[in-house]
């Protein structure tokens, strides 16, 4: 009988939630150092765990680049841990060329906490 599903490795399991697991604790360190939390782990912040995330989105439409959690029980989160829509179609897998192309074209301006600098040529 065939599968519906192909399956998946256990390999790839592991490594999506400690991908999930490392993006989670980064904002989490991030809100922590700015105050903007009294969570003591990422799990009390966003009220769910890694392996509940099904899929992580970096593209919402009428909203831009940003990060957003989607549950295996439906549920989408953003990158603070708010409620957001539902819906599949306001989320895609690749922004539009245009703003991906904008992104890509700016340089880095900011780093957590600190703005950086311009680079001066150095002279030979």
């Amino acid at each position: 009988m065939p599968v519906s599903r192909t399956k998946i490795s256990r390999h790839l399991v592991t490594e999506k939630l400690e991908v999930v697991t490392r993006i989670m604790r980064a904002y989490f360190v991030v809100l922590r150092t700015l105050g903007r939390t009294k969570a003591e782990t990422p799990e009390e912040l966003y009220g769910f765990r890694a392996p509940d995330v099904s899929e992580i989105h970096f593209y919402k439409a009428g909203f831009g680049r940003g990060l957003w959690y989607r549950l295996k029980d439906g549920r989408v989160l953003d990158s603070l841990g708010r409620p957001s829509r539902r819906d599949r179609i306001s989320y895609a897998m690749r922004p539009p060329k245009t703003v991906r192309t904008a992104v890509m074209v700016s340089p880095a301006v900011a780093k957590i906490g600190k703005w950086t600098k311009p680079r001066k040529p150095q002279r030979r």
